[in-house]
């Protein structure tokens, strides 16, 4: 007896160890992900503690966006953890559009393209989907972004294209709220200290379009934060707008989110 169970032992561990996790984990993923236009790709999978997989060299890419991970805990039941760009990323995943996440103190610049922008910084945020709505929170400090805005095919078929140059900024803090509805995500509050300037959002949206492309409607203020020279040239470039007691001048962005346009209020 005791040989039989010895010799179903080593039967299962050989079955566990010479099973192709790779391709079955893969196909899992990829029907589940292919049909949003995601490419996946891993180079290993292993059984793990308690009941799902460690992966290795998992690549996610869509339109010229890319997220790598070299390792990461995938759940059989829809949890997952893995390390991210100098942080982690936590959560659950019960399909496209139902998801949470929570990312920790990552830096994107580490793991993640995307497309025509460059981003860096700390960054920890939380994100709750829930049959495609649902809500969202930003905090990043210490970090700069730059390059162009993306712009949406012609037949709204994904992004090749860069858009408007937005130069490159650096800030000391961002944080912002919103909430996705129907294709929609509405912006609750966001504020920002970027080069030596003060913003906040006093309202806004951005929106799919029946055509695939994205639409921005962004209400907001500015203000100097400080009395450097860099923070009154900024000030001087930005479109004329009347400015209140309190130093704020108020603007308006709105447009394809790969072209807006900026206009001064009064």
């Amino acid at each position: 007896m005791k040989r039989l169970l010895v010799f179903a032992a080593l039967l299962a561990l050989f079955a566990a160890v010479t099973f192709p996790h790779e391709r079955l984990l893969a196909s899992v993923l990829r029907a589940g992900l292919s049909p949003r236009g995601v490419q996946v790709s891993l180079l290993s999978a292993r059984p793990a503690f308690p009941f799902g997989y460690r992966v290795g060299g998992l690549r996610l890419a869509k339109d010229g966006y890319e997220l790598n991970l070299q390792s990461a805990y995938l759940g059989l039941f829809g949890g997952f953890h893995t390390d991210y760009c100098g942080g982690s990323i936590e959560g659950n995943f019960t399909g496209p559009d139902d998801f949470q996440l929570r990312l920790l103190d990552g830096d994107p610049a580490k793991c993640v393209r995307l497309g025509f922008l460059s981003l860096s910084g700390d960054f920890n945020a939380r994100i709750d989907v829930t049959d495609g709505n649902g809500s969202m929170e930003l905090e990043a400090n210490d970090g700069s972004v730059s390059g162009h805005l993306p712009l949406a095919n012609a037949d709204g078929r994904g992004i090749s294209k860069a858009g408007m140059a937005i130069g490159e900024w650096e800030f000391d803090a961002v944080s912002a709220k919103g909430r996705l509805s129907n294709g929609k995500l509405e912006i609750e509050s966001a504020e920002a200290r970027a080069a030596g300037l003060q913003w906040h959002l006093t309202r806004g949206h951005i929106s799919r379009r029946d055509d695939g492309s994205y639409q921005t409607d962004l209400y907001f203020k500015v203000r100097a934060a400080d009395s450097s020279a860099k923070a009154r040239v900024l000030l001087g470039l930005l479109p004329k707008a009347t400015e209140n007691t309190e130093g704020w001048r108020s603007y308006r962005l709105s447009g394809p989110l790969g072209r807006p346009r900026l206009l001064g209020l009064k």
